[in-house]
């Protein structure tokens, strides 16, 4: 019994003194709570595994641990959670060797893929045999293609770290411009991840020339969509670093007119996203703009859908095609006044071929510019196109009536409607306008000159015809008219 008890007890002083000698971390839950823990604790997936300070392994759901407050020295993760590459990132970076052959491209594809036989012709590769020099660093003899190093070049990318990208490469046993070989087999770019796309990605300037300088990577490799570094940076909003990144890559030699899978060139992306200093410096670099369709319409329609009038100006010199333009669907005539931008309508007008526009479509850009909240528009459109119609300024002046817009009516009889035209009902709009208990409508009509003392099919003025919420209000404007 006695020797069962002192087992116990020196179990329990070893237990004390493992405890002891691994210093203790905590655990913090999004409730606040606090758990003590042992030495490190792991994530695995989507749980938190840790030691207890009983020697007790507990797994928690990560969903309810506060990760961020929880991290501390004693925080690591597994390996199976670490980025692709992370693993040999992290450990020995081997010997470095550097390759000085110079060798062609076809013995590059080969040791690239362990020896494959190139499905090229010789043409091809005796043709890309005179990039040997940009790729003398791309393999080595017996090594291959090493995956595993090429993660690990990807990862060092994505931190920022020049100085492990260059031991990784100068080992010989992958390359920052990609699997060359895939890449030729395939036909096109994009199959794998590429470094200059990674660190284009993260706007790393430092990263991306060192990159296209000191290892002469191919500026206009591209996603698996086509894309290329000039794409996306072209894509994204545009501040000092995606400008200086955009230079960067030209005068590098991206290619400024490369199309994506979608027939889609940088130039397309800067315009969608609004970006006129970039669309500016791509236009310099010789950026083909013609008559340019995004996403199906008109890049110019884009511009005015935007309100970007810098943009529209650079867009809209290069459009050759305006008049079609505006005889089609994808009027951008139309567009500038639901968008409500007279200047952009201005410069448009003066630049079409205003004898081929029927009748019909000029009433109907006065029909849409007369629904806007302003005036302002439309008057622009009756100077534009020359507007004289009486009939036309007549209809418009019912639907403001009906719309109680007293604005619109002074502006409408201002330009050559009648106050005391008929309206739906063929009843003088003074009555109609009563009945309807329309406040604004008839103040504007009376303003304007109506006749207050106008009858109805009935015989009865607007006065005795005053109806709805706002009657006393309306009789009060009709007797003080007729004073």
């Amino acid at each position: 019994m006695k020797a069962s008890l002192l087992a116990k007890a020196c179990l329990a002083a070893a237990f004390l003194c493992t405890v002891n000698s691994v210093q203790a971390g905590i655990i913090i839950l999004k409730n606040g709570k606090k758990i003590e823990c042992v030495g490190p604790f792991e994530v695995s997936g989507r749980q938190l595994i840790y030691t207890d300070t009983k020697g007790k392994k507990f797994q928690l759901p990560t969903s309810i641990v506060d990760m961020k407050r929880s991290k501390s020295e004693h925080y690591v993760k597994s390996d199976k959670d670490k980025e692709p590459g992370e693993v040999l990132f992290s450990t020995g970076m081997g010997v470095v060797r550097e390759e000085k052959e110079e060798i062609g491209l076809y013995e590059i594809a080969k040791r690239s893929n362990n020896g494959a036989k190139p499905e090229l012709s010789n043409t091809q590769l005796k043709n890309g045999d005179l990039l040997r020099t940009r790729y003398k660093h791309s393999t080595s003899e017996g090594t291959g293609w090493d995956k595993a190093h090429y993660e690990a070049v990807c990862y060092a990318v994505r931190l920022g770290s020049t100085h492990k990208l260059d031991r990784l490469i100068h080992q010989g046993r992958t390359s920052a411009d990609g699997n060359i070989y895939e890449s030729l087999r395939k036909g096109r770019e994009g199959m794998i991840d590429y470094p200059l796309l990674l660190a284009v990605r993260k706007k790393d300037i430092p990263m991306t020339k060192h990159l296209l300088t000191k290892y002469n990577v191919r500026p206009n490799v591209s996603d698996p969509s086509g894309n290329t570094a000039l794409h996306m940076i072209a894509g994204v909003r545009e501040d000092s670093a995606t400008v200086n990144m955009m230079t960067l890559l030209i005068d590098n030699r991206a290619d400024v007119n490369r199309q994506n899978l979608k027939g889609e060139t940088p130039l397309a992306f800067a315009i969608r996203s609004g970006n006129t200093i970039t669309a500016k410096e791509l236009l310099k670099a010789g950026a083909h703009n013609r008559d340019m369709i995004i996403d199906g319409i008109p890049a110019l329609n884009h511009t005015i859908t935007q309100g970007n009038y810098a943009m529209f100006r650079l867009i809209e010199r290069e459009t050759t095609n305006l008049t079609e333009l505006v005889l089609g669907k994808n009027d951008p005539l139309m567009l500038s006044i639901k968008s409500n931008q007279p200047e952009m309508l201005e410069i448009l007008a003066g630049k079409i071929d205003r004898v081929r526009l029927s009748k019909k479509r000029i009433e109907n850009l006065l029909a849409q510019a007369m629904s806007l909240p302003s005036t302002n528009t439309a008057e622009m459109v009756i100077y534009l196109f020359s507007i004289e119609d009486k009939d036309l300024f007549n209809r418009l002046l019912v639907d403001a009536v009906y719309t109680d817009s007293a604005d619109k009516i002074k502006f409408l009889v201002k330009v050559g409607a009648d106050p005391d035209s008929k309206g739906l009902r063929n009843e003088p709009l003074l009555v109609e306008a009563s009945r309807k208990s329309y406040v604004n409508a008839v103040r504007g009509l009376l303003d304007s000159g109506a006749d207050p003392l106008a009858k109805s099919q009935k015989g009865l003025s607007a006065l005795a015809e005053v109806d709805g919420k706002n009657r006393t209000l309306i009789k009060q404007l009709l007797r003080k008219a007729t004073r």
